[in-house]
């Protein structure tokens, strides 16, 4: 008797099988939380960034104070 399974393993190759195996569910893990983190940043970021332009545009035509532009700028910033 040889072990798991009929052809001595995982998957019929063994310790290779088994090695294989471990190597392809790292690389699929790996490129699911690459996804996630670059998908999530991107967004993110560019949202953020079209607020803060938004709110020099505003300062600059003088829709809002020194005052308010420095407190929404830091609200911003903290978010």
């Amino acid at each position: 008797m040889m072990g798991y399974g009929m052809m001595g393993g995982w998957g019929g190759f063994g310790l290779i099988g088994l090695i294989f195996q471990i190597a392809a569910l790292i690389a699929i893990v790996y490129l699911v939380m690459y996804a996630v983190r670059f998908f999530s940043g991107n967004h993110r970021s560019s949202h953020a960034d079209d607020a803060q332009k938004i709110l020099a545009e505003r300062f600059a035509r003088g829709e809002i104070s020194a005052e308010e532009y420095r407190s929404m700028k830091e609200q911003l910033d903290s978010k």
